[in-house]
């Protein structure tokens, strides 16, 4: 989501961690933040409501900016939940089904992954991700009306746009086929860490 070209190609992530108990998990995370409190970097935990009603653990974390969000938190049956921004969060648990696995063509990376139990998977849909930069590109009048405010380096763009015409692109259904769904997964065994990446082609 967003309205320059900075946001939407910088998607915020949700990440799932599997846990037998994850409220223990959170519990054993919050007090080891506490232990290193008084260093520099360490993070403070407040709570926030969120959609449905459910408590929203805020990760924030002091700097020389100032204080930013680091993340934010929420526990489910066997998942702790893990999203970069709170929009982010609230998306996820606004979902009805927060259903990945209808995903088309996860099952098939998946596969080709090495499966989604070995201890990591993650899977990147690019046609989704791509979708909005292209169609703010190819309708944008100018390179400049998609800078993020305060831009200063506005003579590169200006220089991009003597050698691109992005207005020249096609309507962005006409190429959608050629991006990739892509699938990484990872685990270990006595040999060592391994890591698989696979990325399926045109439809």
């Amino acid at each position: 989501t967003g309205t320059n070209l900075a946001q939407l190609g910088n998607s915020a992530q949700v990440q799932l961690i599997g846990s037998p108990d994850p409220k223990r998990l959170v519990a054993g995370w919050k007090a080891l933040e506490a232990l290193v409190h008084m260093q520099a970097g360490a993070l403070q935990f407040s709570e926030r409501p969120g959609p449905g009603g459910r408590k929203v653990l805020v990760a924030k974390i002091s700097g020389k900016g100032g204080e930013r969000t680091a993340f934010n938190l929420v526990t489910t049956s066997n998942y702790v939940v893990v999203a970069e921004t709170p929009a982010a969060m609230d998306l996820y648990l606004a979902g009805t089904t927060n259903g990945l696995a209808e995903m088309p063509g996860l099952a098939a990376v998946a596969a080709l992954a090495g499966g989604t139990t070995s201890g990591l998977f993650g899977v990147v849909n690019q046609e989704q991700n791509m979708r909005s930069t292209w169609e703010a590109l190819r309708t944008a009048r100018s390179l400049d009306t998609l800078m993020p405010p305060g831009t200063t380096s506005l003579d590169a763009v200006h220089a991009v746009e003597t050698w691109a015409d992005f207005r020249l692109l096609p309507p962005f259904e006409t190429v959608a086929r050629y991006w990739t769904l892509s699938g990484v997964s990872g685990g270990s065994d006595p040999a060592g860490f391994r890591f698989r990446w696979v990325s399926l082609g045109a439809k």
